[in-house]
């Protein structure tokens, strides 16, 4: 049986072996870190603690951007995302979760039977769910911001509108909103993976989930309440309001993904 010694400095070996020679040394460290960091000792080198000591602190610093422009747009970016993701989850939970009622409300007398009115809501989803692939397709083509800034700002008069309307006319509404709602979802995963460097996708996506799901907790908890005290009216022009703030903020948005300059080629070998 290999000791401790002999087995990490074979996996370190393969580890850092298997990596295509044309990567550069600061990508080489971070794929290294995690046997480091993982109590394996870093026999190769026969420095453990300074080896481990250099990979977390390479990996803080290689989170974080090492000018103050680059500090400015990530905080910028940050400070989008959190709010976009907070205001379209509170719209996304108030729709989903109210649009039952709102149909059983607004058309009372033209359908009342609870099955029917789930068919029309099932028509409603199924259309609007296919506005996420046409999002998706615009996103690949365009600038995300010039996707993304129009279809929040569609929500507004939609639901102005809807807050009035009675009978068909806000079926016809209720349509017309929730495919822009749907279209809306993949715009923060989208930035994520436009804005966000990749050694920090991960916490970052994770830091969105918390903040959706809290906010959707609260939504659903809100509803209720909301719509007992001041009505459905009151609900969609308060949604109306949600929908110029996330306007507001992802107006914020870079129009472009500035491009980092790229790395000098390395000198030819003698």
């Amino acid at each position: 049986m290999l000791s401790r010694e002999a087995s990490s400095s074979t996996v370190n070996t393969i580890t850092t072996s298997a990596m295509p020679t044309g990567l550069a040394n600061g990508e080489r460290n971070a794929a290294s870190c995690a046997s480091a960091d993982s109590g394996v000792s870093f026999t190769a080198s026969g420095a453990f603690e300074g080896a481990a000591s250099f990979c977390r602190s390479f990996t803080a610093s290689a989170a974080l951007p090492s000018s103050p422009a680059g500090w400015r747009f990530s905080v910028r970016i940050f400070f989008v995302m959190t709010l976009a993701a907070v205001s379209g989850s509170m719209i996304f939970n108030f729709t989903t979760n109210g649009n039952n009622q709102l149909l059983a409300e607004r058309l009372r007398g033209l359908v009342d039977d609870p099955a029917r009115l789930g068919i029309l809501l099932a028509v409603v989803y199924t259309i609007a769910s296919f506005a996420q692939i046409v999002v998706g397709k615009l996103i690949d083509r365009y600038p995300l911001k010039f996707v993304y800034l129009p279809i929040v700002a569609a929500q507004v008069p939609l639901f102005l509108l809807a807050a009035r309307a009675e009978g068909w006319a806000l079926y016809a509404l209720m349509l017309a909103f929730m495919v822009f709602v749907f279209g809306a979802i993949p715009f923060i995963d989208a930035m994520i993976v436009q804005y966000v460097d990749d050694r920090m996708r991960s916490r970052v996506a994770g830091m969105r989930l918390a903040v959706s799901f809290g906010v959707s907790a609260l939504a659903v908890y809100l509803l209720g309440p909301t719509v007992k005290a001041a009505g459905f009216t009151t609900l969609l022009l308060l949604m109306a309001g949600i929908s110029s703030l996330t306007t507001l903020f992802v107006s914020m948005l870079p129009g472009r993904v500035p491009t980092p300059a790229a790395a000098p080629a390395p000198a030819p070998a003698r």
